[in-house]
């Protein structure tokens, strides 16, 4: 295992004490006294209006965790890079990092179908197996989605506005709310008319009842609103929430560095070589809540590129057997 293969691990699992961090002391902002929910009888004659109410904005200590996220991530990905140009007996220069882009046209040139200069610069000195492999995993290649909503291309505009610009956070509602009348049959005196989620100021409304003609009533009005922290709506986020956006990138870089396993960074090791303490296995990113990213088995590609060369062979050191070889 190399040291680059070491450094890949670390930056994952810091990455995902970050993450578990951020879920911690959201969960702990949510749960405060400071968000809340108020039912209005008052402010417009005849109709029910229930308020949001917040009386501070989420922690604006929570940038420097999620800039963290974003920089440890990143950083995974352009480790891999690297690792990727040593792996094809290529010297490693700043230039050398995991390229992303939105339009194919800015990765291969459409007239003469070459990788484009900027691309060269960044992946010319890995091997074509490897950077056909990186040109699959590109948000434009996409297909269960646009391209834009691709986590990958969300790290890159992300981490990209958080060294150089403050990252907003706001409270926002998800799309969940309950209402229960008591007594029951009072729920029939009241008729929704209107249901407003996303990002909030104090004492937004978040849904409207019409109050039906009829002889007067006590009612008790218990309101249920899911609270969350988003990105701010004008901000590279596009007011997504935050918990479930920094867990996708991780997977997603997870399923990315699985996918050269086969070909060079497990096939790098011995099975006596030992992982950093604490080390998850390469690749296995587990958000918190969520489940890992299998490990594929040892140089067995994922997908088989059937027209891409073999990536190249070594030869064994003095002492190594000679089926620690990439196959």
């Amino acid at each position: 295992m190399t040291d680059t293969d070491y450094a890949i691990q670390l930056k994952l699992m810091r990455s995902l004490l970050h993450l578990k961090t951020i879920h911690r002391r959201i969960r702990r902002y949510l749960e405060s006294s400071g968000n809340g929910i108020v039912n209005d009888f008052t402010s417009v004659p005849g109709y029910l209006i229930i308020r949001a109410r917040t009386r501070r904005p989420p922690p604006s200590s929570l940038t420097v965790e999620i800039g963290e996220f974003l920089y440890n991530t990143r950083a995974a990905l352009d480790y891999t890079a690297c690792e990727l140009a040593r792996y094809n007996r290529e010297s490693i220069d700043e230039q050398v990092e995991y390229p992303i882009f939105l339009d194919r046209s800015d990765f291969r040139n459409p007239a003469s179908q070459e990788l484009t200069r900027g691309v060269k610069r960044r992946i010319g000195k890995l091997a074509a197996v490897h950077q056909a492999i990186i040109e699959r995993q590109q948000p434009f290649n996409r297909s269960d989605g646009a391209a834009d909503d691709d986590p990958l291309w969300l790290l890159y505009v992300l981490s990209n506005h958080d060294r150089h610009q403050f990252i907003h956070l706001v409270s926002t509602i998800t799309s969940e709310s309950f209402h229960d009348f008591s007594p029951p049959e009072a729920a029939a005196r009241f008729e929704q008319i209107s249901v407003s989620y996303g990002a909030f100021e104090n004492r937004a409304e978040v849904a409207r009842f019409r109050i039906k003609d009829g002889a007067a009533l006590d009612v008790n009005v218990e309101s249920r609103v899911r609270f969350n922290v988003a990105f701010d709506e004008m901000g590279p986020g596009g007011g997504r929430v935050v918990t479930q956006t920094l867990g996708a990138i991780g997977v997603r870089v997870g399923e990315i560095i699985k996918d050269f396993n086969w070909a060079t960074l497990v096939g790098e090791r011995t099975a006596s070589t030992p992982r950093p303490r604490g080390a998850p296995p390469l690749a296995d990113f587990k958000p918190p809540g969520g489940k890992a990213n299998p490990t594929p088995a040892p140089l067995t590609p994922p997908h088989p590129p059937d027209s891409l060369p073999a990536p190249p062979r070594r030869a064994p050191g003095p002492e190594e057997p000679p089926d620690a070889q990439p196959a």
